[in-house]
């Protein structure tokens, strides 16, 4: 089958749900990079925003959270 950035979001979210947020914006950003023109690029706030959720990810995932 066939996986999705909304089914590898769906598929995170059943086991850890507390990574909501930042999953969110994830899948949300992938999605616009995915799909914008070839000549535009992420804002600066945009990669920022992937950054800190992929780290909120890392932290609680390092912690022994997930």
């Amino acid at each position: 089958s066939w996986w999705t950035h909304r089914t590898v979001q769906r598929a995170i979210l059943e086991k850890a749900p507390e990574y909501q947020a930042a999953v969110e914006t994830l899948a949300n950003t992938y999605e616009q990079a995915r799909y914008l023109p070839v000549e535009q690029e992420l804002s600066p706030e945009q990669l920022e925003s992937a950054r800190a959720a992929l780290q909120q990810c890392s932290q609680k995932h390092n912690n022994g959270q997930s």
